[in-house]
């Protein structure tokens, strides 16, 4: 089995087509953005951390190894 990371519109078009893990871009981008403006803000405000759920785009570069 082989996956890529970053659900690379490409993986789609290779033999077999190549299964990736889909990054959340946007909401990354935007959570960045939050983070930086929150540095305007006075000293010890808490950014906090937040977790980002990668989707797996399954395509037919893994083998089912539980139902062979």
């Amino acid at each position: 089995s082989i996956i890529s990371i970053g659900d690379l519109p490409r993986a789609r078009f290779t033999t077999p087509p190549l299964t990736t893990v889909e990054i959340p871009r946007y909401e990354m981008g935007s959570r960045a953005v939050e983070v930086v403006a929150s540095d305007l803000e006075p000293l010890g405000t808490d950014t906090g951390s937040v977790p980002f759920h990668p989707t797996i785009v399954e395509l037919s570069s893994v083998t089912d190894l539980v139902n062979r």
